[in-house]
Parts: C-alpha cells; structure tokens; sequence
C-alpha cells in the first residue's frame, strides 16, 4: 500500500516489478487516517496483511498496535521541512543501501558495548572538554534498527539506539539524565516541528538559528542533564552561543538534555545540507532538547566533533566507534540535489 499526500504523489512513479498487488490511499490530514485503519481493519478480516510506505508533507502519528496487527508500516514526513523531488531521491538512496540484517548485528554488538560499560564518556580533546553519562541508571531505550515485523511502525530511514530521560512521549524537568560535564555542539542540527500549530516559516527561522552550529561551535556545560553555562572556543561574534541563549531563555525546559542517540547507519555518515532527517542517523552521538506536543520543536544537535568512549570495569578506555568498526559522521554537509 502506497500512501502519499497529493504533492508526493505528483513527484513520484510506481514500479511494480515483483507483481504484488499495489493499492494507493491519498493522504489529505483530515478523514484520511480513520479511512487508513478502517482498511487495514478490512484487509484484516480478509485474513491479508501489507506493507505500506507513507510519505506526506504532514506530521507522522504513530498507530495503535491492535490498528496495524497485520501490517508493517514505513513512514517518510515532510513535517519540519518542505517536500522536494531531490529530498526525496536523498532519502530513497539511504534506504535502499540498507542492509536490515547487518544493522541488527551492529546494534547487538553496540548493547554487548554498553552491557559491559561502566559509564560512558564524551571526549572532545582538541578542545579539552570532557562529560561523563552514567548511562546504567537510565532506563527508557529505544531500537531503531532493523526491518519491521507485522505489527510494526518506524520513520525511515533507521538506524539508532537512543535513551530518553522519559517514557516515549512523556517530559518532566524531574528527571534528568546522569550526565555531567563539557559537551561540544558543533555539527548539524535536525528541528523537528512540535505540532501543526507551529508554522513552516517558524521551522525553517529556528533551523536557520541553530545550523549556525556548524562554523561556530559552542560548549554546553551540563550539570545532572542540564544545561547550566555554555562558551564559545571562538573568539569571534558566536551567532550559534546567542541562538542557544535566546532558545534558553523563551523557554528554560530546552536546557534539559532529553535525549542521547547513538546513530548507526554508513550511509548516513555524509551529512547532507539542509534540514534533512536522516542526518539524525549518522555514526556518532547526537543530543536532543525539547520534545514535540510538549515545547514547540525538538531538536538534536548530532555533534560530529565529539568521541564517544566507554569506561570498562577494569578502568579501560574503548572508543566506542572504533569497536563496532563504523565511520564516523564528521564530515561537513554536501549539498546533494541530484
């Protein structure tokens, strides 16, 4: 099942090669997702099940699991950022150099990792700073890895683990994160709109904001996952510094480190321009603050210039990167628009 709102499927062609039956549902926001699980609902007591790819310029919401027992569903959003033929090719090629199996074996190993850690460490030498997240003590774990199974639903490309200070759609400032320390924000950002209420032109001013990151970074220091003074290692006007400050200052639950990833997927490790989702997958260590339904945007900062080692019991460093023999995402974005 392809589903798609009318802008998407203007861009797009099908090509049914394997002779599967292909059945389309346009997506307009409206009635559209009741019209969705009435179908699935339908093919259901058909005794069928489907794949579906839905990509829209609208905010993906996650289905009930009695909604899609019989299905495995993919999403694409065009949510924070605007729809674009390119975009799209952008993210066609990264899922279709995904090898599902190979992601699972390197999540296994990344969990063997962190099993046998004592904490984890966040390095940036050249500029000497240095955080340390006590990361056994965190319980609320997500795996973004890996094909689907009926029953299943993910917002592709995958490619991640990450831990959450709180369950899945819940924020508290009560409970931080272990994490103490210097962190270097320097790399993308991935804004992510909150909700419908906050509009394009907000999206793409608060994106413009904080990819200043990139040519100026900025250390965060963080005390019990909060943020509690940041500085610049530039000695020149530091835009990215006043655009953390005035997020800061609208609204003081930003400071709150809500999110750690641990990015996996190769074919990320190029980050591209723009405001562009799968950038949130690279190899390496992103950091998200906010979170949508709850503040405006949530936004991670994947943060290309610091090493993510490990502390093993017997007081041994591992760069965590290293041992599971992925590149590093710390290339500086292409714009690639073919």
């Amino acid at each position: 099942m392809f589903v798609a709102s009318p802008t998407v499927r203007a861009a797009v062609a099908l090509d049914n090669r394997d002779g599967r039956r292909i059945e389309e549902l346009e997506w307009n926001r409206d009635d559209d997702r009741a019209r969705l699980i009435a179908r699935f609902a339908e093919l259901r007591a058909e005794g069928l099940s489907c794949d579906v790819l839905w990509i829209a310029d609208d905010e993906f919401e996650h289905f009930l699991p009695e909604h899609i027992s019989n299905v495995r569903l993919a999403a694409i959003s065009f949510f924070s950022s605007p729809f674009s033929a390119a975009a799209l090719r952008r993210y066609m090629r990264i899922i279709e150099t995904c090898d599902y199996a190979n992601e699972r074996r390197i999540e296994k190993a990344l969990i063997r990792c962190l099993d046998v850690a004592a904490r984890i460490h966040f390095r940036t030498p050249v500029m000497e700073t240095h955080a340390v997240f006590d990361h056994r003590g965190a319980t609320h774990w997500f795996s973004l890895n890996g094909a689907l199974e009926r029953g299943e639903q993910t917002v592709l490309p995958t490619g991640e683990l990450s831990v959450l200070t709180d369950a899945a759609g819940d924020f508290s400032l009560s409970t931080p994160f272990a994490l103490d320390g210097e962190l270097v924000l320097r790399g993308t950002p991935i804004v992510h709109r909150g909700n419908r209420a906050v509009t394009e032109a907000e999206t793409a001013s608060a994106y413009q904001a904080m990819s200043t990151m990139l040519e100026y970074p900025v250390i965060a220091r963080v005390e019990a996952g909060v943020v509690v003074g940041l500085r610049s290692p530039v000695r020149r006007h530091n835009p990215f510094a006043e655009a953390l400050e005035r997020l800061f200052s609208i609204d003081e639950r930003y400071r709150k480190v809500h999110e750690i990833g641990f990015g996996t997927n190769v074919a990320c490790a190029q980050l591209a321009s723009g405001n562009f989702f799968p950038n949130e997958r690279t190899p390496g260590v992103h950091f998200g603050f906010g979170l949508g339904g709850h503040t405006p945007f949530h936004i991670d900062l994947a943060c290309t210039q610091i090493d993510t080692q490990i502390e093993l019991t017997s007081g041994a460093m591992v760069d965590l990167y290293q041992a599971l023999r992925l590149p590093r995402g710390n290339n500086d974005p292409v714009d690639d628009n073919r």
